[in-house]
């Protein structure tokens, strides 16, 4: 049984973030089937590489399992996640059964955690910041009499390393009654830690009060941890 590469390298990524997967190979080039495998990651706590057993494998390496044929090859896919700024060295260990040797084994994984910059909504004019269903929300302040009011949203980059903002959509508008009317928030540059930007956001109020809240979405796009498929989201609730 032989195991390649012997070194898995991930090199920088930053923390609360994960890397794209690399590959580890198991062949076995006996006459007989392998049997009794094993996958084991240690070399410390944390542990901060993972094995992904979904996704797509190579043509003729599908994930490895416990038994290997003869003459096939298998494929072991690692990531990381640093939990924090650190430099990190661990183990892949793989083994077969009784009386079978396996060259290449353990597999040397490392990498780097490096300060990443988190995307916060902070503060909010004309509104109050809350969390609804479970995702931060922008509740309007409606006023008296009923008329379109704007929010000017504080972000905040509440990491320790910079981001970079790519986006500001609205996700979901229902009625069409939400636009972002102004922005500071620059794609051409990075927020620096601790730096904060504005995003301007109107509800063109209706004069007759909605039997139920009129809901949207603000969609921050960015390169910081935390993010759900790269984007911060923002739920937004007028009435």
């Amino acid at each position: 049984m032989a195991v390649s590469p012997s070194t898995l390298a991930f090199g920088s990524e930053g923390d609360g973030t994960t890397s794209a997967t690399q590959n580890v190979t198991i062949h076995n080039g006996c006459t007989t089937s392998a049997t009794g495998g094993s996958f084991t990651l240690g070399g410390g706590t944390p542990q901060p590489f993972a094995r992904v057993t979904t996704g797509t494998f190579p043509a003729g390496a599908p994930n490895c399992g416990a038994t290997l044929a003869a003459n096939a090859s298998c494929t072991i896919k690692v990531d990381f996640a640093p939990p924090s700024a650190a430099t990190y060295s661990r183990t892949l260990t793989v083994a077969y059964g009784a009386g079978i040797t396996v060259t290449g084994s353990p597999v040397t994984l490392t990498g780097t955690g490096t300060a990443a910059g988190k995307l916060s909504f902070t503060s909010a004019t004309n509104g109050t910041l809350t969390t609804l269903l479970g995702l931060p929300t922008l509740r309007f302040t409606i006023p008296t009499p009923r008329a379109a009011v704007t929010s000017v949203l504080t972000v905040t980059n509440t990491g320790g390393g910079p981001l970079t903002i790519t986006a500001e959509t609205l996700a979901l508008n229902i009625g069409g009654l939400y636009s972002i009317t102004a922005q500071t928030c620059t794609t051409l540059s990075p927020l620096a830690a601790n730096g904060t930007c504005t995003i301007s956001v109107r509800y063109a109020t209706p004069t007759t009060l909605p039997f139920l809240p009129d809901l949207g979405l603000l969609d921050v796009a960015n390169t910081g941890s935390g993010t759900t498929g790269g984007t911060s989201d923002l739920l937004l609730d007028a009435q």
